[in-house]
Order: C-alpha cells, then structure tokens, then sequence
C-alpha cells in the first residue's frame, strides 16, 4: 500500500509540472527533483559587498557565472534567463529585473550605480541598513515532444548601500579634543540657513565637524589637496567624507582626514557653509572678531561734554527713528541678532515697517530721546533723503524730502552721524520685515521675508 501511494504521487507530480510552468517558473531550485540529471551551477564573485560612491560608473562590482544546463536531444533550444530582486519580493513580477541572455553568454554583472538604484529607488530600501538582494538563473528548453523541466539556480547577496556624500545637513555637530565634550550641537545661522557657525572657547588640539543627513553620519573634511593644519580666516574647500572603520550608527568615529588643527587654547570662530562647500576658521588672534566702534558723538549734541561711541557688540541695538514710528521721541528698540559668521554683521527679523526711515544708536545710557542720538542714515548726497534746507511751498510750510529710494535685497551706502545726518532717511517699502546691518562694509539691506 505504501508503495502504491508513491507511485501515485510521482504521477500526480509528472502530470502537475506542465501546468505549473509559467514564465516566473518554479520560485525555488527544483535540483531536488532531477538531481541526477541536471549539471547547471551558479556563482557570484561575492557574498557580501558594501558598495563605494567613488566607484568608476561603469565598472562591475558584482558578477554571477553559471555553467551550461545538461544536454537535452537536437530537437530542443536552450536559452538562459536571468533575474533580480529583493529576496523578501521572492521574484515578485512586478519588483524583479529580468534579463534574456544571448547565446554562448554564461555571465551576468552589474555596476554600483545599478545597484545602488535599484536598492533606494525601484526597492525603496534604506541607505542606513544592509540589504538582501536574490539571483536566478533559468535554463530553459523550447521545442521537443515532450516538456523538459528548467534548471534553476539561485544565490543571495547581503549588500550595503552607500550614503550619498550629499554636502547639505540636518544636524551640525562639533567634537574632538578642542570642545572638551563629545561633541555639540550648534545652529544655523540668521542670515543663511546654509551657513552654520558657532564663536566659543575651545581648547588646543583637533576638531571634527559631524553631520546628520538623512538619519545618517558623515563629516567634513577638507577637499583633496587640502589640510585641516589652521589657516586662520582662509576659507578652504571642502567635502563630505565616511565615518572611520569601527563606526556604528549610532556611535561614528571622526577619521583622521577630517581633523581640524586648533593650535592653541581661545577664542575661535568656526563658519561651515554648505552652499559653498567651504569652512572657515578664525583664530583667538585675528582682528576679525573684534566688534565695530562707532565714531565719537555726543549726546544732545552737547559738544562741551565727553564724546562717546557706541560699540556693536552681542549687546547692542539700534533704534527705529522717523515716519516708521510716528516720528516718536521715542523710537523703538529694534532687538538685533549680531551674527556669528562675522561680529560687525547685525540682522532684525521682525514687524514690518515702512516710511521715512533711519536708526538711531544706542549708547552708554540705554534709550532715551532719539531725536538727539547719532543715526545710520544714507549719504548725505543720496538723491532726495533730505529736508530741502532753507526751502519751502507755496503756503511757506518746509519742504520735505521723500526719502532716499530703496533697492529691496541690495546692500546701499550708510553713514554714521548726527546734525544733517538727523533729517537724511531712506523711503522705505512696505512689507519690509528684514534687515542687515554690515558695519564691515558699512551697507544696509532691506528685505522682506
């Protein structure tokens, strides 16, 4: 009775096959079946890859190779088919890669940009974690009175993606023997939100710039050609690099190629700016970091008192002064944000104003009357910031100037004075809500964001 049941089920099972070939063939080798009759192997030249952004486009970085099918009579045409896919898509028809191989071919590879596409973009796999991909060979024969059952071989492959080495950030961090922690986070500049700069102690020895992209690690480095040795203030190119060999990802480690050299204790200003692929690094020496000095003023234009000047550091402010506020005596604070990429670069972000319009600055004695202070105004000689002096109208009322024509986005002449500079404005626009102040240059720019 047991042998008969057998029997049975090797009919059951030769009748099945021709009805169970389709084009996607049987999902696993059916080497079990006709073991002793099938001869087809298959290699790869890997089980294991971490693909390498760097690597020449067209080169292959993973090969397969099989061997000849075994022989079947004249009648029959034999023709290899291969395929692609994520193993966890078991060679899902709409998910795998297939590929008919040309006669005497025994050979199927594939470059790191193939990989890499299909993996992230056809795959919708993650940059951050190992993937399995499956291959298959097919053997097939076509013609003959009878069906010939395919021989099919099929080897897993674990690849890891690469990271883009995209130069953008979510995060920027700072670490390395100079900050005297792990590491910090620092932020994003006012003025540009591609810039990320930080002005700190730090202490003598190397500093590493980490940054999170994407959920993942890399760091910047300076570009090929270049050094981490201090250049102070000289901008140097440069470019996104992997973390160390030993990383994990939640731990990287800093490479040595992306070490930046503080060589001694102090004051030092790191600026990282992504749009220009550059970072910068001033020193505890560099005269850059010293804050804007006024002119000498004197207050209520009292001439027989002592002059003052107004010093524009991370405290200072200016003051709104003209139509802007209702020409108030009192004007209104304007509450600046000095920037850390240069200290004589100041930025308000607030209520928009609009109206005849100068800054009064702020002085040892906080605010008082403004009508009395020294002011950033334009150029005595901008076209129409003035009162007409010694004119006036038909019904003898002085004649007021319009105020000086805004170009809105565009750095335009200031200067710094009282008297005459008291009744010079500039007209500016509505909806103007944004303004730097760049005492380097000494230029004005009104915006609206």
């Amino acid at each position: 009775m047991k042998k008969t049941l057998i029997y049975i089920g090797a009919a059951v099972l030769a009748i099945s096959l021709p009805a169970a070939c389709s084009d996607d063939y049987d999902k696993y080798d059916n080497s079990y079946i006709l073991d002793n009759d099938e001869t087809m192997t298959l290699t790869a030249s890997t089980d294991y890859i971490e693909l390498n952004e760097l690597t020449p486009s067209e080169e292959a970085v993973l090969t397969f190779t099989w061997t000849d099918a075994r022989q079947m009579p004249e009648e029959y045409t034999l023709s290899y088919i291969t395929e692609i896919d994520l193993q966890s898509n078991d060679f899902n028809s709409s998910s795998k890669v297939r590929f008919e191989e040309n006669e005497g071919v025994y050979s199927r590879s594939f470059t790191t940009e193939q990989l890499q596409n299909w993996i992230t973009d056809k795959w919708g796999q993650s940059v951050n974690f190992e993937t399995v991909i499956s291959f298959r060979v097919i053997a097939k024969w076509d013609g003959g009175t009878k069906y010939a059952m395919p021989e099919v071989r099929t080897a897993d492959i674990t690849i890891r993606p690469y990271k883009p080495l995209v130069f953008d950030a979510d995060k920027v961090f700072l670490e390395g023997v100079t900050t005297g922690t792990s590491y910090q986070q620092i932020g994003k500049t006012v003025e540009n939100e591609y810039i990320y700069a930080e002005y700190d102690d730090f202490n003598a020895g190397y500093l590493g710039i980490r940054v999170q992209y994407d959920e993942a690690y890399q760091y910047i480095a300076p570009e090929e050609g270049y050094t981490g040795k201090f250049q102070d203030g000289t901008a140097v190119p440069a470019r996104m690099v992997e973390p160390a060999e030993g990383s994990t990802e939640t731990n990287p480690v800093l490479p040595e190629i992306a070490k930046w050299e503080f060589p001694k204790a102090g004051k030092y200003r790191v600026v990282v700016d992504l749009e220009e692929k550059e970072v910068t690094i001033y020193g505890p020496d560099n005269d850059f970091n010293e804050p804007f000095v006024s002119v000498p003023w004197y207050p209520q234009d009292d001439t027989s008192a002592d002059a003052v000047t107004t010093t524009m550091d991370e405290n200072a402010d200016l003051w709104l002064r003209g139509a802007c506020v209702g020409w108030s005596s009192d004007g209104r604070a304007m509450n600046l944000v000095q920037s850390l990429v240069d200290p004589k670069i100041f930025i308000y972000s607030g209520n928009a104003f609009n109206g005849r319009t100068d800054f009064a600055l702020s002085g040892p004695f906080g605010n008082y009357n403004i009508n009395h202070m020294c002011v950033i105004a334009p150029p005595l000689d901008t076209p129409d910031c003035r009162d007409e002096d010694n004119k006036t109208d038909v019904d003898g009322n002085g004649i007021k100037g319009n105020g000086a024509v805004v170009t809105m986005g565009t750095p335009m002449d200031f200067e710094i004075g009282g008297g005459d500079y008291r009744s010079a404005y500039w007209a500016v626009p509505s909806g103007t809500n944004y303004v730097i102040f760049n005492f380097r240059d000494m230029t004005v720019t009104f915006m609206s964001k």
